[in-house]
């Protein structure tokens, strides 16, 4: 409700002639303090399955783009190299990534989901879509309606500035 409360209060004071750009700090706190506490609610989701954040977001690319490479996943995921290296190897020891040479260049390794890995993808995708579900819960539909509206808006606002 808050989240509806302020997006409702943005569009009245821009109707009203009122810049966003004078509430620029309050927004960047919002949107800070609102991705944290998602991490939190993801990685405490995420507990049981013995996994973290990062490992979700490089399963989710690899599922996207099967066959990349340990430097492709780092450039999706925005993350070191490093870290895309270690946590890669922690998931094919788990079994969720299969390493294979690359055919044309045996220098070269691509990294494919394992067979295991989509399935149990989905059961702890659905894992943490139900935790988040559970905590916002009393978030109204014109209430997420606003803050999609709100975020596709200033996406697309970034999107012409890079």
């Amino acid at each position: 409700m808050v989240y509806y409360v302020l997006w409702r209060t943005f569009a009245s004071e821009r109707r009203a002639g009122v810049s966003l750009v004078n509430r620029h700090e309050e927004l960047m706190d919002l949107l800070r303090e609102v991705n944290k506490g998602v991490f939190e609610l993801v990685n405490e989701a995420l507990k049981e399955y013995r996994l973290g954040m990062t490992s979700m977001m490089i399963m989710r690319q690899l599922h996207g783009q099967p066959g990349c490479s340990v430097s492709k996943l780092s450039r999706l995921t925005g993350l070191a190299k490093s870290h895309v290296s270690k946590t890669v190897d922690s998931l094919s020891e788990q079994g969720f990534i299969d390493k294979r040479e690359d055919e044309s260049d045996q220098r070269l390794v691509r990294l494919y989901p394992a067979d295991k890995a989509e399935e149990k993808f989905q059961e702890i995708h659905a894992a943490v879509r139900r935790h988040l579900a559970v905590t916002f819960a009393d978030l109204q539909s014109d209430a997420v309606e606003g803050l999609i509206n709100g975020l596709q808006a200033m996406k697309s606002i970034l999107d012409l500035h890079q």
